[in-house]
Formats: C-alpha cells, sequence, structure tokens
C-alpha cells in the first residue's frame, strides 16, 4: 500500500515507490528503491516535498514516539491530498474546454472520420513502421550520421492523417503495445522494477566476484548467500522479466527507446488535435515528439547504467542530453524551428525550475508545454493516479490550462485500459467519452463467471445497465496481461 509521507519524516528502511515530482527531474532514474543511506534522504530533501512510500515493500512510517498521531508534516500532507482528490473528480467530470484561456481555443474540434474499428488495423501497421523508423534513425545517430528528416516527415504525417481521422486507434495500439511490452501478468511495470533490478544484478555480480574469488583461494562457496542471490533475481524476473533483460542487451534499451518515442508522439498529437491545433502544426509537434529523447543516444553507458541516485556532477551530464538532441536536429537538414523547440524546452517547467534554460512561464513554447506535458504522462502508474500528479504538479510545472485539458483529452480509462464492470465481467475501453469520461465504451471479453463471451459485444456503460437495471459502471483497472488478455488483440479486433 502506497501512502503520502513529507521527505524529512522518511526513515531507513523504507522504499520509496513514488516522488511528488517527475523522477526523470531528479538524479534517482528509475523509481522505486529502498532507503539504505541517509545521503539518498539528504538527496530527497533536497529535490522533493514528499514521496509516497510502499509499506508491504519497507517499512512504514509510525506515530511519534510516546504519541498515537503521525508527524504534523504528514498529517497535512494527506489532508492536502484529499482536497486535491475532490477538485481532480470535478474537473474530470467537466466536459466543456476552457476555450477562452487556451491558444487556438476558437477554432473549430475536429470530428471524428472514421469509427475507431475502421481506422485501428491501419493504425497498427502505422505503429510498427514508426517503430523501425525510430530504431533506424537511433541506430544512424549511435554512427555519427544525421536524422532523415523526409523519412521521419513520411511517417510523421501519416500519424497525423491516423490521429485526425479517429486519435482512439492510434493511441490505443501504441499506449497498450508498450505497455503490454513493458508491464508483467502481475501488473508490475519495467520503469517500477527496474530501480530493483539495478540493485538485485549489482548485488548478483558482487557475489559472483567473491565467490571465484574465495574458490580461487581453495575457500568453500558460500550457499545461502548465493541462494539469496538468486531468489532475488526469480522474484524479479517473476515481477518483471524485461527489467533484467533491459540491463543486459543494448538491443533491448533501443527497443523500449523507440516505443517510448512512438507512445510520446502520439500523446502529442492526441493532445493537439484535442487543442485543434492544424495539420501543419501537428506535424511540426509530432517531428519533435518523436525525436524528443535522441540526445539520449549520446550520454555513457555509465550514467545509464547507473544503479540509483546520480551526483551533481552525474545529472549535469544527463542533463546535457538536451544540447546534444538539438545539435543532432540542427545538423540534420529539414527539422523546423517548432519540432526542435520539442527537443530544447520538454524539460523546462512553468516555474523556472527545470532546465536546462530555466524559462518559464510564456517563454516556454507551446510545443515546448506540450512536449513536458505528454512524455511524463503515465510513467509506470495507472492513469488516474499519473492525471492526478500532473494535476497536483500544475502552476508549478506546467502551464495549468494546458494540464486541464490534458486531463479532459485522455480521461482516467485511456483506450485499451483492461477493466472489470461492477457485474464482475472483464472488458477492454475501446473509445472515451469526452463529455462523460466515465462511461466509455467497453468490449466485454469475459463474463462475469470469467467464461469468455461467444460474441463479440460492445457495452456503452452510459447506455447499457446490469441485468437488474442497475448502473453499469467499471470497478477497477486491471494490468495488461491480467486472465491472458492482451488488449491490443482485442482493438485489433474492432
Amino acid at each position: 500500500m502506497k501512502k503520502r509521507v513529507a521527505v524529512r519524516d522518511l526513515r531507513l528502511g523504507m522504499h520509496v515507490a513514488e516522488l511528488d515530482r517527475p523522477w526523470l527531474e531528479t538524479p534517482f532514474l528509475f523509481q522505486g528503491f529502498e532507503l539504505s543511506s541517509p545521503q539518498e534522504i539528504d538527496q530527497l530533501i533536497e529535490h522533493c516535498q514528499y514521496v509516497y512510500i510502499d509499506a508491504e515493500l519497507g517499512d512504514d512510517l509510525v506515530p511519534v514516539e510516546g504519541r498515537k498521531q503521525l508527524p504534523h508534516r504528514t498529517q497535512a500532507l494527506r489532508v492536502a491530498e484529499e482536497k486535491l482528490k475532490q477538485e481532480f473528480k470535478v474537473l474530470l467530470e467537466s466536459p466543456e474546454r476552457n476555450q477562452g484561456r487556451l491558444p487556438y481555443g476558437d477554432r473549430k474540434p475536429y470530428r471524428d472520420q472514421l469509427p475507431v474499428e475502421e481506422e485501428v488495423e491501419r493504425a497498427a501497421q502505422l505503429e510498427s513502421v514508426a517503430w523501425e523508423m525510430v530504431r533506424e534513425a537511433l541506430a544512424d545517430v549511435r554512427e555519427g550520421k544525421p536524422v532523415d528528416a523526409e523519412v521521419a516527415e513520411s511517417v510523421v504525417r501519416d500519424m497525423v492523417e491516423s490521429v485526425v481521422r479517429n486519435p482512439d486507434a492510434l493511441l490505443g495500439v501504441s499506449c497498450q503495445r508498450h505497455e503490454s511490452r513493458f508491464v508483467s501478468d502481475q501488473g508490475v511495470p519495467m520503469e517500477e522494477e527496474i530501480g530493483r533490478a539495478r540493485k538485485i544484478e549489482s548485488d548478483a555480480n558482487n557475489v559472483v566476484g567473491e565467490t571465484l574469488k574465495d574458490v580461487r583461494q581453495g575457500k568453500a562457496v558460500d550457499s545461502e548467500l548465493a541462494k539469496r542471490v538468486v531468489d532475488g533475481l526469480v522474484s524479479s524476473v517473476e515481477r518483471n522479466p524485461d527489467s533484467l533483460i533491459l540491463l543486459n542487451q543494448h538491443k533491448q534499451a533501443e527497443t523500449y527507446m523507440s516505443l517510448h518515442a512512438i507512445r510520446t508522439c502520439t500523446l502529442a498529437l492526441v493532445f493537439g488535435r484535442h487543442l485543434s491545433l492544424s495539420r501543419d502544426q501537428l506535424m511540426m509537434l509530432g517531428l519533435g515528439a518523436l525525436l524528443h529523447d535522441v540526445g539520449m543516444v549520446k550520454l555513457a553507458d555509465a550514467i545509464l547504467n547507473k544503479s540509483i541516485g546520480l551526483s551533481e556532477a552525474e545529472f549535469e551530464i544527463m542533463e546535457g542530453h538536451v544540447a546534444a538532441g538539438v545539435e543532432i536536429l540542427k545538423g540534420s537538414d529539414g527539422f523546423p524551428h517548432e519540432s526542435i523547440q520539442i527537443v530544447e524546452q520538454h524539460h523546462e517547467r512553468h516555474d523556472g525550475s527545470g532546465y536546462p534554460k530555466k524559462i518559464n512561464g510564456d517563454l516556454i513554447g507551446l510545443s515546448g508545454s506540450i512536449g513536458a506535458i505528454v512524455r511524463i504522462y503515465r510513467g509506470g502508474i495507472s492513469a488516474e493516479d499519473a492525471l492526478k500528479r500532473m494535476y497536483e504538479w500544475r502552476r508549478k510545472d506546467f502551464q495549468p490550462e494546458l494540464v486541464e485539458e490534458f486531463i479532459r483529452c485522455m480521461g482516467i480509462f485511456p483506450i485499451g485500459s483492461l477493466v472489470e464492470l461492477n457485474t464482475g465481467g472483464i472488458g477492454v475501453v475501446i473509445t472515451i467519452n469526452c463529455e462523460r469520461r466515465l462511461k466509455p465504451k467497453v468490449a466485454l471479453v469475459l463474463r462475469s463467471n470469467k467464461e469468455p463471451y461467444t460474441e463479440r459485444f460492445i457495452a456503452d456503460l452510459v447506455k447499457h445497465r446490469t441485468r437488474t437495471g442497475g448502473e453499469l459502471r467499471i470497478k477497477r483497472v486491471l494490468p495488461s496481461g491480467a486472465f491472458g488478455i492482451n488488449p491490443v488483440d482485442h482493438i485489433a479486433k474492432l
């Protein structure tokens, strides 16, 4: 169970599950780690006001000695959290765009040209083409070659047209392929497990080294120590096998970067469509979003592979991926300024606390602001939790009106979400209801007894009722892969 705790109330042995800001804005590269040194607590105090601890994976926060209540700092934070939840709920149930306070808010909104079932097959093909294009672009950059802007433009142009026809198809395919590839059947995202996996792998390497040294000296092998290490490896693989694989296969890392790039690009295009941006604007937005982290390939493996906590000097090196990305695109003929702006500004923050230039407010362009929002969406947690965090970070990290519109755009049940209904039935969200975001359309897969449907049935949660005439609603979101269901398969069958 995750609990909000003030950073000054942290103690060694607690497991930090989430921060009060995006992980990549801190020296902690991968989420999820146990506090094992005072230096780690000091780093958290420097960068955060509070964190979420997982009491099942580490120590819990206990009341102050001699008292029945938790420390006052943490109590105040939890009261504020409840107030935030109520504000978020009101926003989520508000269908109207705040047109007067947004750029291009007076433009006529897009209308779907095709139903999602007619666009999804084409979207799946586009996603595969985009994946290959990004992989080849990253390989070219590693070899010192420029990015082929003409090829990138061709791919993004097709993605733009797909999103204009119906945004749900490409959004569902790209996001769910990313999640089904990097979320285990236990529901543990790769981003969450990789921090633990790095620690486990480091321990394993140390034990193997010491064991070989002992054997050379004629000493016996410590079987209990070996068993503990292997048990840690097994547990990590059970939670999410991709994390350990990612640490050991360069090709796997490249796959993750490619899928992340496509997912970010798709989110940017869908959000841009929601904001009524023109096709030309969507093109420039998509190009920049697709290659926003291209500078990462220039970072040394020693930085990217560090298990936990970068030093101040190492974090400055990490920040250099922005300048490297800008240089790569400027050195590749054909990329417009607005596309490069995303690469340059996707780490800038509304209050000026970002990097590299620490610009704030309206000095951050629309493309840069959109890039900053879409690249951190989800990050290993549920859509509802991710959007709540972003709502809390508005004004400080992001332009408030844009964040609120992104929440309206996405909803807490994104396309491809695997859900359980209050009847016990299992289904896949296939269409978002923009006016009633808690009532999407769901393709039912399993009945309440968990037997599969013999014929496909689409439940519109606005119109359909339970057998007793009651409200049909979503009870909870399930991890991708639960009950052996891959949401992508059911999106593709529409």
